[in-house]
């Protein structure tokens, strides 16, 4: 038979999530923005990645992990200026700047039972204090442009030349027809989940169109349908 040797107490470093928080719409607060989420950890001084691990999940969670005498080894007597980034297909940045240590006692020195009859607590180091940090961020869609064309209800390939188009309430210019109907909105169209476009012209019935932007396009399209007055 082969004896065992003791087991002895030791020190030991554990993976612990460090920074972590959750990336949303601000448009639909209750779902992550759409497309590829990036999230990362910015040093400040090096405007480099910080060395940490990271995971994004698909509904915009994500943490930055490792192992805490080597992820932040002067968290002690040292300021660690960092900055957390997300950024999407179809939406302005965001990031939120912040500062860690000087920590004292961090990471700690803390035990661990074992489930195992006469065996010591492990020793593992995990840090304690401050955290792990939560930062939560909102991503802003960014604004499209919108183009189309104005035709007959009748004849759908005849274009209305001279039709008004202006949104409702009235916060960008409005555009104007041309000769074959084709239209285009100067100014990007503001941000929201539907829109509502006024749109009129000569010797026809108005018309109110509610429109759904589709933000995974900068350029969205649009065929309006008068019918003339009778």
């Amino acid at each position: 038979m082969f004896a065992l040797p003791p087991l002895r107490r030791s020190t030991s470093l554990a993976l612990q999530v460090l920074i972590f928080g959750i990336v949303r719409d601000a448009l639909t607060p209750d779902h992550a923005p759409r497309g590829a989420l990036e999230v990362r950890l910015i040093d400040r001084d090096t405007a480099t990645d910080y060395g940490l691990r990271s995971k994004v999940q698909p509904d915009g969670g994500y943490a930055f992990y490792g192992l805490p005498d080597v992820a932040f080894p002067r968290l002690e007597s040292q300021v660690y200026r960092l900055r957390v980034t997300a950024a999407a297909p179809g939406y302005h940045d965001n990031g939120f700047d912040f500062d860690l240590g000087p920590l004292a006692n961090q990471p700690q020195l803390v035990e661990r039972p074992l489930a195992l009859a006469g065996v010591p607590p492990m020793q593992v180091r995990l840090f304690t204090a401050t955290l792990p940090r939560r930062i939560d961020l909102n991503l802003n869609r960014a604004a499209l442009r919108l183009h189309g064309r104005v035709v007959r209800t009748a004849d759908p390939l005849q274009g209305i030349a001279n039709a008004s188009l202006s949104l409702n309430p009235a916060v960008i210019a409005a555009a104007v027809s041309g000769a074959d109907g084709q239209f285009s909105f100067a100014d990007p169209l503001p941000v929201a989940q539907t829109l509502q476009i006024d749109v009129t012209a000569a010797g026809f019935n108005q018309e109110t169109v509610t429109f759904e932007p589709d933000y995974s396009r900068p350029v969205n399209s649009l065929v309006v349908r008068l019918t003339e007055e009778e």
